[in-house]
């Protein structure tokens, strides 16, 4: 991914907005280079990229809101890509919008210390 600070994801939940950018996934490298975070945050953070990358496969342009990580078009898309088997393994459910809901959580929270 391009390093940049430009909205990759504009996610907003009840009274909270979460931001992510491709420098934030830079921050994501960086952490996992430094190994000073937890294992939860790692497979969150790599399958919130993972779902980025399907998106972005379609030629959807960022920033990437609720509605596409609530569609019925990325779960057709992360079932093409056989990951809806893996987010069920990883997370225990086939609801892509509450795992989406979750990954971005944890990760902004992780890279935003909140």
């Amino acid at each position: 991914m391009e390093e940049n600070s430009e909205p990759l994801i504009q996610y907003n939940s009840g009274n909270s907005d979460y931001v992510l950018t491709q420098s934030d996934f830079k921050k994501v490298e960086e952490y996992c280079e430094n190994e000073c975070m937890g294992i939860k945050f790692l497979i969150n953070a790599n399958f919130l990229r993972e779902i980025v990358n399907a998106i972005q496969s379609t030629g959807e342009k960022p920033p990437f809101t609720n509605e596409i990580f609530n569609s019925e078009e990325l779960k057709e898309i992360l079932a093409e890509n056989d990951m809806l088997d893996s987010m069920v393994q990883k997370f225990g459910t086939d609801d892509v919008s509450l795992v989406s809901k979750i990954v971005i959580k944890s990760t902004y929270n992780f890279l935003h210390k909140i």
